[in-house]
């Protein structure tokens, strides 16, 4: 008979190791997950593509305007035409411009702009660059 209480206790300890080990991994997993979820409210993060060869647009600024009418720069745009915005660095109601010399400048609400995650940059010629200018 201790035969089988040693082996039903034993069976017990490796059963509860194994609940024990799940129950751990699961909760490390929704951690993580939450973590990594959470830290996408943090940023607002997106792509600049050129509207004709569909390729990415680096080095394009992108602007807040102020209350008194000057423009504060948020961030620019990488050599794959990502920008990465952490969103503590702006405030809510001011008008985004994208701005890039040889492309049209783009003026928007900040809610159209925090909606978009890809955006198209269309060149300009060269009879266009003043009537495209990024002061307007």
């Amino acid at each position: 008979m201790n035969q089988f209480v040693g082996t039903g206790t034993r069976f017990m300890s490796t059963r509860s190791n194994a609940i024990l080990r799940r129950t751990v991994t699961m909760a490390l997993l929704l951690g993580a997950g939450f973590t990594l979820s959470g830290c996408a409210e943090f940023v607002h993060m997106g792509r600049m593509s050129d509207r004709e060869y569909a390729s990415s647009v680096a080095g394009v600024k992108i602007e807040q305007q102020q209350e008194d009418g000057s423009w504060k720069q948020l961030g620019e745009t990488d050599g794959s035409g990502k920008w990465w915005i952490m969103r503590s660095e702006y405030k809510g109601g001011g008008r985004i411009r994208l701005s890039k010399k040889g492309y049209g400048t783009q003026v928007m609400t900040d809610n159209e702009f925090m909606q978009a995650s890809s955006m198209l940059m269309s060149p300009i010629t060269s009879d266009e660059s003043d009537t495209n200018a990024p002061w307007r």
